[in-house]
């Protein structure tokens, strides 16, 4: 973690020279500028390791402007962003995360960047389907279709699109056709994958030792619907179990207010919640939790297909056997040349035979975290960085 960790310290300081030491104009490399970047697991996997790995080359060189707090309700917004003349005159290509500001006030502020840099690209990048938001996701109202319409016209004032993988990089094309028809100068779409980095392997190996038995969930405020799946499968693993085995929920508590009613998915589950904790912590403490089994229970729905799998990779860098529903993207491969990883794959209400298995099966739990830590050796960013590369090329 330590080079992440340099990285936000640096852009904490006001001395420009010491935010931005890469800053240096005649040096012949392709200048890729990452705009206000959330302080969350999108802007590691989309913006941070990608620019650290860049640094690392002979031909990029990468800059983050800034690093913010992370709302839902605070995505990028031009006001308040520190933005410098030299950074936009010195970038090739711009990058800035979802925007979904007013597409006049976005077009006016790339209009005064062109005036610096009228030869610079500006690049939007998206890591969810906001076309198809489930109807369980706490923000659903908020997306309504003008507020979609925004963030597709925000897109089209761009060069390029970048997306977590091809079938959301194709979804947004085809949005972009029905919003406003075939365009002569469309954007250029461009699949950069979540992957995983040797910067975040915890030093310590985990080693699983627990009795009783730890079966994990690692969770956010969106996935009510997704917990709901395991709700009643856990109540009835719990009553023929009992202390044999444990039950961890790492970051959110499952508890929510829809509006009319107060909602607790785990009430009456017994159950150790374990609070959020900071990024540069994260991985860490996930593998300190010690989780023998993990869960990740995904609703069927375009919204949920369109996501990435980075958590499958991550227990899977951390050698802990999954179960999970067998759809897009737990069983596809990030980078396509690659197999996707293996885990105990669920099918319509199967979760309570399938975490019974896993749970009197040693050999199924030791046997899919092997064969899952195999397989994500491929899916390291070190060794995959020509993805960017060859997407931020030369012009």
């Amino acid at each position: 973690m330590k080079p992440i960790i340099d990285l936000i310290q640096r852009l904490s300081l006001s001395d420009p020279e010491l935010r931005y030491p890469e800053y240096a104009p005649a040096d012949g490399k392709v200048h890729v500028l990452y705009m206000a970047v959330p302080f969350n697991a999108t802007g590691l996997y989309r913006c941070i390791l990608p620019a650290i790995m860049l640094n690392n080359t002979t031909t990029h060189c990468a800059i983050i402007n800034d690093m913010q707090d992370w709302s839902e309700h605070n995505r990028f917004r031009s006001q308040g962003v520190p933005i410098t003349d030299q950074l936009i005159r010195w970038a090739h290509y711009i990058i800035f995360p979802t925007v979904f500001s007013p597409n006049e006030q976005f077009k006016k502020l790339l209009s005064e960047f062109k005036k610096l840099n009228p030869h610079a690209k500006i690049v939007i990048d998206v890591d969810d389907d906001i076309t198809s938001i489930s109807p369980h996701h706490p923000n659903n109202k908020r997306y309504t279709p003008a507020f979609v319409a925004n963030v597709i016209f925000n897109m089209i004032s761009c060069d390029y699109v970048t997306c977590t993988h091809e079938r959301l990089c194709q979804n947004y094309s085809i949005s972009i056709d029905a919003w406003v028809g075939v365009l002569k100068n469309k954007p250029e779409f461009y699949a950069l994958p979540n992957l995983m980095s040797r910067m975040t392997i915890p030093h310590s190996p985990l080693t699983t030792h627990h009795s009783p038995l730890t079966i994990g969930i690692t969770a956010n405020s969106t996935q009510m619907a997704d917990l709901m799946l395991i709700r009643k499968p856990l109540i009835n693993i719990i009553k023929k179990y009992g202390d044999k085995i444990q039950i961890f929920l790492f970051g959110w508590d499952g508890k929510q207010y829809n509006g009319k009613f107060f909602i607790d998915v785990f009430r009456g589950l017994k159950h150790t919640h374990i609070k959020p904790v900071i990024l540069t912590d994260y991985f860490t403490a996930l593998q300190n939790l010690q989780y023998d089994i993990a869960l990740m229970p995904l609703v069927d729905n375009q919204f949920n297909r369109m996501k990435s799998n980075h958590k499958l990779l991550q227990y899977a860098m951390l050698g802990i056997p999954v179960i999970a529903p067998d759809m897009p993207p737990y069983n596809e491969a990030p980078i396509p040349r690659f197999p996707p990883i293996p885990y105990l794959k669920i099918h319509s209400g199967e979760w309570e035979l399938c975490i019974k298995r896993m749970i009197e099966n040693k050999i199924v739990r030791k046997a899919t975290a092997s064969d899952a830590g195999e397989i994500v050796k491929n899916y390291f960013i070190e060794d995959n960085i020509s993805i960017w590369q060859e997407c931020f090329k030369k012009y």
